[in-house]
């Protein structure tokens, strides 16, 4: 049994790494779709049964180059703020809210 060696960990995808996951627009559609899950459900059930959209910008940021991942958490960062605008949040919790995912 050899040496342990420690593997160099990071946030962000190496830009030379081939792809391995969506294109960064799909993290951005699938954010979307995920937002509309959840105002699905406070529509309907009248809180958030379910909220991956997190998850989707976890998984951008540790499958995506930081350039792209850094694009697509911004895109997703305004869709969000769009998103409380459209739920009528209060003014100060539009973007404490959006900073919050």
């Amino acid at each position: 049994m050899g040496p342990l060696t420690r593997a160099n960990w990071r946030l962000f995808r190496d830009g030379e790494a081939p792809r391995a996951s969506l294109p960064p627009w799909g993290f951005v559609g699938l954010f979307a779709v995920c937002m509309a899950l959840g105002f699905w459900s406070v529509e309907r059930y009248n809180g958030v049964v379910l909220w991956p959209a997190n998850g989707v910008l976890v998984a951008a940021a540790l499958l995506l180059p930081r350039r792209q991942a850094v694009a697509v958490l911004g895109a997703c960062f305004a869709i969000n703020i769009a998103g409380n605008l459209v739920r009528h949040d209060m003014p100060h919790m539009v973007v404490i809210n959006a900073l919050l995912n």
